[in-house]
């Protein structure tokens, strides 16, 4: 599986965004030697992870999520307690455990946090190159995995010197989109995207 260098931002976000952004980062770094535990109950390895290793751990957080209103949307529970209470929790707790064991796993996540005129949601996306062939390589390898994915949904995204395109996965929850597999449709709406080393992106 590709990955890169995380960039870190210098920009003074508003309050409102920095404090999500340090709570995303706070919970998915929690207690990271029980997520590390977790991705080894989960794919009996401990190293040397793809994207086959990514898609046992996506069909095992999803068959397992039950999903649970949280009221309180200015705080997110650790990745870990999350794990421990049998994966229970809303969209926000969905993508911060999917995030925590990807990252463990050595791969680069982000979470979106969108909004419509109905209500709002977040999910995680996964990395998959910044150059053509490798997606299409990953997402030729998720599409004959999964039956029933007819298309496979992804985000591009041009860095600032235009000469590079990165290619970003869906890794939504299924029971949110009705898709019972990686790339599903996305929700539509007005996004923000939070990086782990704090760059958001609106």
């Amino acid at each position: 599986m590709p990955t890169y260098s995380e960039e870190k931002s210098n920009v003074v976000y508003p309050k409102e965004y920095r404090l999500l952004s340090l709570n995303f980062q706070r919970a998915i770094g929690s207690e990271e030697e029980r997520v590390k535990e977790e991705v080894f109950n989960i794919t009996g390895k401990s190293s040397g992870y793809n994207m086959e290793d990514a898609c046992v751990v996506y069909n095992h957080v999803n068959r397992n999520w039950q999903y649970r209103y949280d009221k309180n949307a200015e705080f997110f529970f650790g990745a870990s307690q999350t794990i421990n209470s049998g994966y229970i929790g809303d969209c926000d707790d969905y993508s911060i455990v999917m995030s925590a064991l990807l990252k463990s796993m050595g791969f680069n996540t982000r979470i979106v946090t969108t909004y419509n005129e109905s209500y709002g949601h977040a999910y995680p996306e996964l990395y998959i190159g910044d150059d053509k062939d490798t997606a299409n390589r990953i997402m030729n390898y998720v599409a004959g995995r999964y039956p029933s994915a007819a298309n496979i949904w992804y985000s591009e995204r041009v860095l600032d010197d235009g000469q590079r395109t990165e290619y970003w996965l869906n890794f939504d929850w299924s029971g949110s989109n009705g898709y019972r597999h990686p790339g599903g449709e996305y929700f539509n709406g007005s996004s923000i995207i939070y990086y782990p080393n704090g760059l958001i992106e609106f």
